[in-house]
Order: structure tokens, then C-alpha cells, then sequence
């Protein structure tokens, strides 16, 4: 069995399955929008629409020509049939409503031309980060259903289905307080008890220093539309 690969920048692992160069992109649930500029200022793409709940929207400082922001929902996209060279879904197919992943997932495969790939990154609910995580936020189940949401795309075909190593790090409790349980994707508000409960977790798993580190897992599904 291949040994996951190591990845630090996923625009590199993007480009080999997506038809980036010149192409017509969409960026579904792009959060701050920083991947969605990548596409067009590093990877060449003609067009990159970044696609997320209103109140996720980023807002461009600086307008990059190319790149555009829009609020919707990726169970209803106001897009034309076979108007993207190719979607992403970076961490973000497990936000979905459960009830809407169908949907979602229906509207990417009539929006992709014939030959468009669909490029989804899940993180896997397993491991010393997660066991942190879902203290204050366990996704397990949504991650879960995102997963058979994906077995069950008829109007894709699977072309490649892989795990790939992503380092993240932390110096003290407080830098992961700061980055991880203030994230907008949080559906409950933390208590003093959860609060504990976490910094106990990461106390156990960090290093005699306090930092922590960890590669964590994320599972890739490249589909195209015949």
C-alpha cells in the first residue's frame, strides 16, 4: 500500500486532477476566498467564482480580475448547465445540509461540462487532532454522510479516490484556541466545560513545551462528467 502523500499547498494537488489552466472554475464554500484568487493569480484559470453562505462571503480589498465572490448555496446554483471546466469542494461538502447533499452534488454534475472533473477534500474524523476537535466540535457524522453522499453521484464517474498528509502545528493551547474555536463553522457556542475539556485533550497529546503538531488526513475524490 502506497504511503499518503505529504501536502503543504493543495493548489499543487489541485492542478494535476483539474483542468486549471485557462479554465472556467467554481469554489464551492470558499470561505476566506484566498483559494479562489489562487486559481486565476497562480494557476492560470480564466474565471474562479467563489460560492458561499452570505454571511461567509468574503470581501475583496483588492479586485482581482477573474476572480468573483457570491453569496448562494450549493443545493441551488444560479449557474448555466455545463458552464464550469471544473468545482471544488475544499473541506466544505460536510457543510452541506445532510438533506441537501444530493441536491448539491446533483447541481455540481449539471453545471460541469462533459470532461469537467469535480475535485472534493474531506477531512477523515480519525486521530489525535480530532480527538481535540470533538470536544467542542465533533463533525463525525457529517463527515460521514458526505462520504455516502458521494457514493451515491450516478451522473459522475470516480477517477481517482485518495488520502493525502496535511502538517498543522500549534505552538501553545492559546494559538489553537484562537485558530480552531473561533472558526464561523462552529454550530453551538463553547462552555467553560467544553473549554476544559479541549485544553485537557491538547495538553495530553502536546509536546513538553505545549506545542503540538500533527499530519492530519484528508480523503480526495476526483469525479469527472462523461
Amino acid at each position: 500500500m502506497t504511503h499518503p502523500e505529504r501536502i503543504t499547498d493543495e493548489l499543487e494537488l489541485i492542478k494535476r486532477h483539474v483542468p486549471v489552466q485557462g479554465g472556467h472554475l467554481l469554489d464551492l464554500g470558499c470561505g476566506s476566498g484566498d483559494m479562489t484568487r489562487r486559481l486565476v493569480t497562480e494557476g492560470g484559470a480564466a474565471s474562479a467564482l467563489g460560492l458561499d453562505i452570505e454571511a461567509a462571503v468574503p470581501v475583496q480589498a483588492a479586485p482581482v480580475a477573474g476572480v468573483a465572490f457570491r453569496a448562494g448555496r450549493a443545493e441551488a446554483l444560479d449557474l448555466a448547465d455545463a458552464s464550469c471546466d471544473g468545482v471544488l469542494m475544499l473541506k466544505s461538502l460536510h457543510h452541506v445540509p445532510v438533506d441537501h447533499m444530493d441536491e448539491a452534488l446533483a447541481e455540481v454534475a449539471r453545471v460541469l461540462r462533459p470532461g469537467g472533473a469535480l475535485y472534493v477534500s474531506e477531512p477523515v474524523a480519525r486521530g489525535p487532532f480530532d480527538e481535540i476537535m470533538r470536544n467542542f466540535h465533533d463533525e463525525a457524522q457529517v463527515r460521514a454522510a458526505a462520504q455516502d453522499a458521494l457514493r451515491r453521484v450516478g451522473a459522475l464517474r470516480v477517477m481517482e479516490d485518495f488520502i493525502f498528509l496535511s502538517p498543522i502545528a500549534f505552538p501553545d493551547f492559546a494559538s489553537f484556541e484562537r485558530r480552531m474555536m473561533t472558526l464561523p463553522t462552529l454550530v453551538q457556542p463553547i462552555t467553560p466545560q467544553m473549554r476544559q475539556a479541549t485544553e485537557d485533550a491538547y495538553r495530553e497529546r502536546a509536546a513538553a513545551d505545549g506545542s503540538f503538531s500533527v499530519e492530519r488526513e484528508f480523503s480526495v475524490k476526483v469525479m469527472r462528467r462523461p
